[in-house]
């Protein structure tokens, strides 16, 4: 494969990321593994780190739970079928 064509590869794939909505999501994930990795470290930044993690999945954790007893309660009703009118 020459160098244009994984070129034109990564150009693809980087349009089709921006047009389904992936590209910003693996940002993020990339970012949250660096600020992970800063977390194992037993400094003082790694500490805090440490901390903003927790109480970020803690609230993460909530709000998947919360986000679930509303789509539960947003589920629409079952409808009978509708009966035809006579001709």
């Amino acid at each position: 494969m020459s160098t244009q064509e994984s070129i034109r590869e990564a150009v693809a794939r980087t349009a089709e990321d921006l047009v389904d909505g992936t590209l910003p999501e693996r940002w993020a994930l990339q970012g949250l593994t660096l600020v992970r990795k800063r977390a194992r470290r037993y400094d003082l930044v790694g500490e805090a780190t440490h901390r903003a993690l927790r109480f970020a999945n803690a609230a993460l954790k909530m709000v998947a739970v919360r986000a679930g007893r509303f789509e539960k309660a947003t589920q629409p009703p079952a409808r009978p079928p509708r009966r035809r009118r006579a001709a």
